[in-house]
């Protein structure tokens, strides 16, 4: 009887889980195929990606309205509480590529980094935050007018935070889009893309990658592009369990270097106004954030 005891106490904490969670496969409309990494949001808050397999849970006895899954390559869904109950399988349809006539041509594809010019005297190893309900902007110019180039990657280097004894700071979520630039003022213009995209730097990578490939082409503009990267609010971070900010890789730029930066804050969910850091005017660092561009 005491052999079994341990069983019967796993067969209640299975039972039990399946009750409180609502198990969910995301599937390929076209083929079936499973859809691994899509996000999951619970009345927009993240609760999980979906595995390898397609699998995702959602916590079913608690109160909620909506839940919303996005994937970089099938864009977005939205289901109501009701709906997602019911729901076993999802079927999404992949996004169209405006890149499927740059892929078949068979040429060599030539791929180049750019990422702020770093100085002589670069110290920077580890990583610093910025407030919550905050956003960074990194422009990224386009010094050398790289023509045909689209832009395949967005590379965020995060680190381990400098005033914390912890290491999980590089591993906690964060917001990334692009930004144009505006013509007349030089500041982040309109989005390139709709929503943004919701990073977090797995425990063997070496940074935060964002794969653009299959995207529909983004070119590299001659006047450069910003790449802006936000922090959710407080309580979003410690309603997830984390006890600090995302961290962020830092360099000391060269003099000369014409990568800037420039912050604004949300407040109410309503952007204030961009503004430019004395570091950023004295060229002296900036965020490591950088592109990978292709042709």
């Amino acid at each position: 009887m005491k052999i079994l005891m341990p069983v019967v106490s796993l067969l209640f904490v299975v039972s039990l889980y399946s009750q409180n969670n609502k198990t969910i496969q995301l599937l390929n409309k076209i083929d079936s195929t499973a859809i691994a990494s899509a996000n999951v949001f619970v009345d927009d808050q993240f609760v999980s990606n979906s595995d390898d397999q397609g699998f995702f849970s959602i916590p079913a006895s608690r109160e909620f309205s909506a839940v919303k899954i996005s994937h970089v390559l099938f864009g977005s869904v939205v289901f109501t509480k009701a709906a997602i109950l019911k729901t076993e399988k999802i079927y999404l349809e992949e996004k169209t590529s405006q890149l499927d006539a740059v892929n078949i041509s068979g040429h060599k594809k030539i791929e180049k980094l750019i990422f702020p010019e770093k100085s002589t005297l670069n110290l920077k190893k580890n990583g610093v935050s910025f407030p919550y309900n905050t956003e960074v902007a990194v422009f990224v110019p386009n010094d050398r007018l790289l023509d045909n180039y689209y832009i395949s990657k967005i590379i965020i280097k995060t680190a381990k935070n400098q005033f914390i004894k912890s290491n999980d700071a590089k591993y906690i979520p964060f917001e990334v889009n692009l930004y144009s630039v505006d013509p007349v003022s030089g500041l982040p213009g309109t989005k390139v893309f709709n929503d943004n995209f919701f990073a977090v730097r797995k425990q063997d990578d070496a940074d935060v990658s964002i794969d653009l490939s299959a995207m529909p082409w983004t070119a590299f503009p001659d006047n450069g592009i910003f790449i802006v990267v936000g922090l959710f609010n407080e309580a979003y971070y410690v309603g997830m369990g984390y006890s600090q900010k995302p961290s962020f890789g830092v360099v000391r730029r060269k003099k000369k270097s014409n990568f800037k930066e420039y912050h604004r804050n949300l407040v109410d969910g309503e952007p204030g106004e961009w503004t430019e850091p004395m570091y950023s005017k004295f060229n002296l660092q900036c965020f490591n954030f950088g592109l990978q561009i292709t042709k």
